[in-house]
């Protein structure tokens, strides 16, 4: 059995969480039953967040030193705790002293790195769109190579492929095997001097063939590896790919789904309230359409230019239509058989009425064996991930607003959540990926969803709700702004988050990033300030003490609070046994209801008083310590439940050999009735009382054999 951890807490560095802080907790994350940390890229970058590398070949100063990181390895090891680092293999930052940038942009074509980067030398000069960022570049005295120029110009034009439309990050040449060596010279020395264990791969779909990567990375690297790769709804990973499993947002998605109450009357009252009906396809598909012509224009005209008589337009409702994040073709061999049917209904969908159309479809599936157009395929996927990424999550996942807790990468609002089958045939699937509930990046905590959640049980009082504080505070507008789908998802935000006490400055933050992350009234390459001070005073209007709102939303609030939390600690009891490896986020073991970076990225209290939730975490995690083998290898058995009650109870069953744990949650409180007469059918027919199960605590877990313990959480 390849060595992995049973759990891993992910440590996220930033400017108040350096090395010395996470050197300082690493003792009580091994109490808690943690086995391993994932640490956020730490090897010298622009930034604190480290995913803008400047220098593969040594530590970030900005998070530590040498002596620190040296420190946190020791204690790693001396603790017992499993390793994982964050490889950055797509891109680079070009701000600050990244010597192959700079060596490029004073030598041209003549630097030895040219070929490190994904730059488009057909151009006379590098176009440096930086001008009017922030200050601190550091820029060598020669200029003759480049031209500085507005930031804003990349939109149109651009030399260089970029991190999605980040212009401070410019992409490697992965495929080019001189620069796969030299970028992972000194982490395969770390990983051979075993301070690293395992590998979290970030954002492979950028990647020009994300299957090579892994193959030569395997050369070099038997353990684990987890990709960060967003799959679409029933996509699966593509199968040359050797590694172990992705960062978890699938998991995320399914459980949070299962806790959400799939009825059709949500949908109503969000119709009702913003005075029209969206559909999430077609939303999808108009942003991804504006992204591409607003912000990747530059990327696109590239493109067009490797192939004579390119038919842009075509492209784009290629680039617009299709339905996941990108289509895995080699650089030789066929179409892959798991893609074909993506591309067929990219096809399907986009359907321009012109020649192009007919055209674009002949160089992908006839002509594809031509150099020239197999590089372009190759180059159409690598736009195609970005494309999908800020259409779909920065755009679309602002706009449709009916319930914001199912609004997270990889998710499928459309559906209103996932049936207990979806649940249990996905979980039979589960590989030794991260089950993640909460990561730097998901735009509400699990906490948050799952105050959410309860929305969609009482439909009615929501709208309620909804029309009385409509009418308190339409006298806080400025003509008509905030519009009906900004209020809408402002008093889901407030709900989410109210648990925490947050400050005005805190929920500004968040209303202001998702408004312009909408890109309808005002976005940030055209920002509209009066849009934006509308929301502002309108926030602050209704905040204000002592208003009808506030008194009215606290009422509402604290009918939900609770329940939400029912949700918390029956959700992640689901999560602690199932098969893979539990991925928490720092202080999520305790009450943590955040919202989008960089609200996310804030550091926790690890000096509050321990709760329900923390003692949850800390006595199951040790649980799964100690039988690790049944956790990760383990068969995983969805239970059956009879009943008047059944639809409120979620059960399997973990078996390895003679070990048999029960896990079950309780869900859909506000209607939850007596369990009396409900049961849990377990395989051999026996059957468990579930008001007797659940008589403590919304969760269950319950050992079974007789050779462990014979009951190590039943609340």
């Amino acid at each position: 059995m390849k060595k992995i951890p049973s759990s891993v807490y992910h440590l996220q560095f930033g400017e108040h969480f350096k090395l010395k802080e996470a050197i300082r907790i690493l003792p009580y994350l091994a109490k808690l039953g943690i086995e391993g940390v994932y640490c956020s890229p730490y090897f010298a970058a622009a930034s604190l967040h480290g995913y803008d590398t400047i220098n593969p070949h040594r530590f970030n100063p900005l998070i530590g030193t040498s002596k620190e990181f040296d420190r946190f390895f020791k204690l790693l090891k001396k603790l017992g705790l499993y390793h994982i680092a964050d490889v950055v293999p797509n891109h680079m930052g070009i701000k600050g002293k990244n010597l192959w940038w700079q060596d490029v942009l004073e030598k041209g074509r003549s630097s030895k790195y040219a070929h490190f980067f994904d730059i488009d030398w057909s151009q006379d000069k590098i176009d440096l769109p930086i001008l009017g960022t922030r200050k601190g570049w550091i820029l060598p005295k020669k200029k003759e190579h480049y031209r500085l120029v507005p930031w804003q110009n990349s939109a149109t034009k651009i030399s260089y492929r970029r991190f999605f439309n980040i212009n401070e990050m410019v992409g490697l040449r992965m495929e080019d095997p001189a620069v796969f060596k030299a970028y992972h010279q000194w982490l395969f020395k770390l990983l051979k001097e075993k301070k690293i264990d395992g590998l979290r791969i970030d954002h492979p779909d950028g990647l020009y063939d994300p299957a090579e990567y892994f193959e030569n990375l395997r050369k070099k690297h038997k353990g684990l590896v987890v990709v960060e790769k967003i799959l679409g709804w029933g996509e699966e990973l593509p199968p040359n790919w050797q590694v172990d499993g992705t960062v978890g947002y699938e998991f995320l998605n399914h459980l949070t789904g299962v806790y959400i109450k799939q009825e059709d009357r949500l949908t109503e009252v969000y119709t009702r309230f913003i005075g029209i009906e969206l559909s999430f396809e077609k939303l999808v598909y108009e942003a991804k359409k504006y992204y591409i012509q607003t912000e990747m224009l530059g990327d696109l005209n590239r493109l067009c230019a490797m192939i004579p008589n390119c038919p842009k337009e075509a492209i784009i409702e290629l680039l617009a239509s299709f339905p996941v994040y990108r289509s895995y073709i080699r650089p030789t061999g066929n179409v892959p058989a798991r893609d074909m049917p993506y591309l067929r209904e990219a096809f399907a969908r986009a359907k321009p009425k012109n020649k192009a159309h007919t055209y674009l479809k002949k160089i992908f599936f006839l002509e594809i064996d031509t150099p020239e157009v197999r590089d372009f395929i190759l180059r159409f996927q690598q736009l195609c991930a970005p494309v999908m990424a800020k259409g779909f999550e920065d755009i679309a996942l602002y706009r449709y607003n009916r319930l914001l807790a199912l609004n997270e990468v990889g998710s499928s609002p459309e559906r209103l959540g996932v049936t207990t089958k979806e649940f249990h045939d996905f979980m039979g699937r589960q590989t030794n990926g991260f089950l993640a509930t909460t990561t730097h990046d998901t735009k509400r905590s699990h906490d948050v969803r799952m105050q959410l959640a309860v929305l969609a049980e009482i439909p009615e009082k929501w709208e309620q709700a909804l029309t009385t504080w409509q009418k308190f505070n339409q006298g806080f507008k400025t003509d008509n702004f905030p519009d009906p789908n900004a209020e809408y998802m402002l008093y889901q935000i407030l709900l989410g988050v109210w648990p925490s006490k947050p400050t005005f400055k805190r929920l500004w933050k968040c209303f202001q990033k998702s408004i312009k992350e909408a890109r309808e009234y005002t976005s940030w390459m055209e920002p509209n300030p009066h849009y934006e001070n509308a929301c502002k005073q309108f926030l602050k209007a209704i905040l204000k003490r002592g208003s009808p709102f506030l008194k009215s939303f606290q009422t509402f609030q604290q009918e939900i609070e609770q329940i939400g939390k029912w949700n918390s600690l029956s959700s992640t009891a689901l999560q602690l046994g199932c098969p893979g490896i539990v991925n928490i986020y720092q202080g999520c073991e305790n009450w943590r209801y955040l919202l989008v970076d960089p609200d996310n990225r804030t550091v926790p209290d690890y000096d509050t008083a321990e709760s329900e939730k923390s003692k949850l975490h800390r006595e199951l995690l040790n649980v799964r310590k100690k039988h690790k083998i049944l956790f990760l290898e383990g068969a995983y058995i969805p239970l059956e439940v009879q009943g008047d009650q059944k639809e409120h109870i979620i059960a399997y069953l973990r078996t390895y050999r003679n070990q048999r744990c029960l896990v079950a949650g309780l869900r859909f409180f506000t209607s939850l009735k007596n369990l009396e007469g409900t049961e849990i059918i377990l395989p051999e027919g026996k059957t468990i009382k579930a008001d007797q199960l659940f008589a403590k605590a919304p969760y269950a877990w319950i050992f079974l054999a007789s050779k462990s313990p014979k009951q190590a959480r039943r609340r």
